[in-house]
């Protein structure tokens, strides 16, 4: 066998082996972070404000790299100590809202990053009070 020819099966098989062995796009998903829901949900309408911000992730967030922010027409609203859930919600942090909120738009604004560091980030909007 000629030495191109080896070169040429060599770099077959090494194409093969990664191609076999490359995640594939949802196995690719489930390695990072995601946010996966929120209470309140992105676009709802809620009749009352909420007491608690809910936001669930695919893994556990690391805590102390997450920050959390809620904003409406007024400015920032005031939220307690965020805390991670426990048990089956081990990958929620969850926001006291200790601040006034009357009717009107509001927006979460959150960054966390996972046990490898990776860090994400995203926005979402609901409202408190009738739709319109």
């Amino acid at each position: 066998m000629t030495t191109a020819i080896r070169r040429t099966m060599l770099a077959a098989s090494v194409a093969a082996l990664a191609l076999a062995t490359a995640p594939r796009s949802s196995e690719g998903a489930a390695m990072h972070l995601r946010l996966t829901g929120s209470v309140p949900a992105k676009d709802s309408v809620v009749v009352a404000a909420p007491a608690v911000l809910r936001l669930s992730y695919s893994q556990v967030p690391n805590l102390k790299l997450s920050r959390v922010t809620l904003t409406g027409s007024a400015g920032a609203v005031t939220t307690g100590t965020m805390t991670l859930g426990t048990g089956a919600d081990s990958t929620t942090l969850l926001v006291p809202v200790t601040g006034a909120m009357p009717t009107g738009s509001y927006t979460v604004s959150w960054l966390t990053a996972s046990s490898d560091g990776h860090a994400i980030k995203g926005t979402f909007g609901f409202r408190v009070g009738a739709g319109e």
